[in-house]
């Protein structure tokens, strides 16, 4: 008999950087403190799976981290390690300036609180960048055509008014037309 090879294929659940990512610095630095390790599973979990959205990374399932880091020991150093790279490339690809990688895993050996705190303010920042992007060029050029094209009609009409082809009010009535006045 012979077995087929089972091929898995990796799909990314986040192609993109969402504004869900974001929590703020008090909530998160203070769920840390004060929810006894379960608010840092969560959000082990949470950014296993944003951090998916990183190109030409294999996908890492949010499940199997997470269990990994609760019973494995030393193996959320681990975790932090890989997650800070993948947020550095995040921050790269967005346009930020980020080397937090060695950082992180030098803060997860002596004091495992810090890293966390740093990771989600790196991913904030991606965030708000994301969300204050300047509109794409495709769409200037598209609103640009649209203004271009809407002057060219104006233009039109003003000299058909000006020849006494149409009369004021007709050019009055495609002015708004055109404008969607």
């Amino acid at each position: 008999m012979q077995y087929k090879k089972e091929e898995i294929n990796y799909t990314k659940t986040y192609t993109t950087v969402s504004s869900e990512i974001y929590c703020g610095m008090a909530k998160h630095v203070l769920l840390l403190l004060f929810t006894f390790g379960i608010w840092y599973l969560i959000w082990i979990y949470r950014m296993t799976n944003y951090t998916n959205a990183v190109e030409n990374e294999e996908y890492r399932d949010p499940t199997k981290k997470l269990l990994l880091c609760m019973f494995i020991p030393l193996y959320s150093i681990y975790w932090t390690y890989k997650t800070a790279q993948r947020i550095d490339k995040m921050a790269v690809t967005n346009g930020i300036s980020s080397d937090m990688t060695t950082l992180c895993l030098i803060l997860a050996i002596f004091v495992p609180i810090i890293p966390p705190i740093l990771m989600q303010d790196k991913m904030n920042n991606i965030v708000r960048t994301n969300n204050t992007q300047p509109v794409s060029r495709q769409e200037k050029e598209t609103v640009n055509k649209e203004t271009f094209g809407t002057a060219e009609q104006l233009k039109e009409f003003k000299e058909l008014l000006d020849s006494g082809v149409i009369t004021q009010e007709e050019f009055d009535a495609k002015k708004k037309q055109i404008l969607g006045v």
